[in-house]
Parts: structure tokens; sequence; C-alpha cells
């Protein structure tokens, strides 16, 4: 595993943990604890959203283990984000009598 030199104790203790070394309950580094537990302020408190610029969004993300955690994250983003929101629906095929032109229309 890479790290930092700054995160050189922590990248051991995953390994030691990993090989059964361990006997003691399992315990979190200091840093798995952060100050703010929700996903979203963690992600995102440093954003103003009434002003904020598509670049200041990129290389965040937020992973979870289930569809539905992350429709409710989406959803929690989505309250901070202020203005109004659009749904746009999909089409899963084209209708149109003429082959032809279902052509125009790639997949």
């Amino acid at each position: 595993m890479r790290v930092l030199e700054s995160d050189k104790e922590f990248s051991k203790w995953p390994l030691v943990v990993g090989d059964g070394l361990s006997l003691d309950a399992i315990k979190f580094p200091s840093m798995c604890y952060p100050k703010e537990q929700h996903p979203v302020k963690q992600l995102y408190s440093d954003l103003n959203f009434k002003a904020v610029a598509a670049e200041q969004l990129k290389g965040r993300a937020l992973l979870t283990v289930t569809k539905h955690l992350s429709i409710d994250l989406s959803n929690a983003v989505l309250n901070v984000i202020p203005g109004s929101e659009d749904v746009y629906d999909r089409i899963d095929f084209i209708l149109i009598e003429d082959p032809q032109d279902q052509l125009a229309y790639p997949e």
C-alpha cells in the first residue's frame, strides 16, 4: 500500500488486523473518527452552495454499500443545494414508423 509519510502508522494497522495478529478488540485510529459525523457535511462543508462552481465539486464522491443509502445521501446533498430540482424521464426506445429513421438516433 502506498501512503504518505504522515500515514505510515495507519498503513501498518490494516496489515496487523488482516493477518490476525491483533488479539485485542479492533479499535480504529483516531483519524477515522472525524469531528463532523455527517458525510454530506464532511464532503461539502467548505463550500458555499449559493455561489458554487462546477470545478469546486470535481473530485468529491460519496461511496456507499447500498443503493438506498446512496439515494438518501444524494437527497441530503440536493437539500443543501439552493434552487429547484428538475427530473427528466428516460426513453428506452424510439417511436418512429420508418426503421431507417431510427439510424439517426444512435444507442
